[in-house]
């Protein structure tokens, strides 16, 4: 977190070095459309900090999961990076952003100490999991009740997409985005035997695929 606070101040100093309308901030919010049938449509809403066509972002979306049918949570991810404006026209611009991207899933229970039936939320769900996964791979999963998931903390990822701009006055103008963005974050799902949770247990590895079309408003104010 760190270098990303040292790239705001970067831009911040030259922003406040550059001419006034060199500098601008961009609130915008709306729609994401996640490809993957496991997410349902979700929010979008993100912060830009402009200078010239660069861009320091803040961004946060929102959407929901299901697993085997059943509700699995809410997802959550919040995004830090920078992005570059590509101009085509006086009002039409296309735009691409890179950063780190931190995910929080409502699945993750807590880990702490050795209370092993604490360690998943949505139980029902987790059920279900293994219990196709036992039918599909033909594996007993009847001693398997005590279940965990873990998400990796953090990930690269980007979004590219077109602004369209329409000046209001001198200093304010309003837009609509469309972008599709790029992200992907491992998970771990384990499935514990009762008899010895700690040595004896059954996993499996996969990308949740947060891929997906964004559809945003925004407001840009010039300083």
């Amino acid at each position: 977190m760190k270098k990303w606070a040292m790239v705001i101040m970067v831009i911040l100093c030259l922003g406040g070095t550059a001419h006034a309308s060199d500098v601008s901030l961009t609130a915008q919010g709306g729609l994401y459309f996640p490809t993957d049938a496991q997410f349902q449509q979700g929010s979008h809403l993100q912060l830009n900090l402009n200078w010239k066509n660069v861009y320091v972002f803040g961004s946060y979306t929102m959407t929901e999961r299901r697993i085997a049918g059943q509700r699995a949570g809410a997802f959550n991810i919040l995004g830090l990076g920078l992005g570059l404006n590509i101009p085509i026209t006086k009002n039409l611009s296309m735009w691409g952003q890179g950063g780190y991207y931190i995910p929080k899933s409502g699945l993750v229970g807590t880990t702490q100490g050795c209370n092993w039936d604490d360690w998943a939320n949505f139980q029902e769900v987790h059920y279900l999991y293994w219990n196709k996964w036992g039918a599909d791979h033909q594996y007993s999963t009847q001693g398997y009740k005590i279940y965990e998931y873990r998400l990796q903390t953090g990930s690269m990822g980007g979004a590219i997409g077109i602004n369209l701009i329409q000046p209001i006055t001198k200093k304010l103008s309003v837009g609509v985005i469309a972008g599709y963005q790029f992200l992907r974050f491992t998970e771990t799902f384990y499935a514990r035997n009762v008899s010895n949770p700690s040595v004896s247990y059954i996993q499996t590895r996969q990308d949740a695929k947060l891929d997906g079309c964004i559809l945003n408003v925004s407001v840009t104010y010039k300083f």
